[in-house]
């Protein structure tokens, strides 16, 4: 129960339940829950890995062409002597 203006309750009243394990835990989820899905989860992955490197690849190159805006070149320093 919160305490005043939402404020922290009682003390040792934490309700949070903790993973004891978290490595073991997980391992058993995808294994026994998740195993049935495990093609649909891989082929999602595989899609939004490749809409991601499409977007960061292929769309500024179109977006390029069509403003007719070249890649920025490279300026060359030249040191003068003193």
């Amino acid at each position: 129960m919160p305490g005043p203006m939402g404020g922290p309750g009682r003390p040792g009243m934490n309700t949070q339940a903790k993973a004891k394990n978290f490595k073991a835990t997980t391992k058993k989820l995808i294994n026994n829950y998740l195993s049935k899905y495990k093609l649909a989860i891989t082929i999602v992955i595989t899609i939004a890995i490749a809409i991601l490197l499409m977007i960061t690849a292929v769309i500024p190159r179109k977006i390029r062409r069509k403003k007719k805006i070249q890649p920025q070149q490279t300026v060359e320093v030249v040191q003068i002597p003193s």
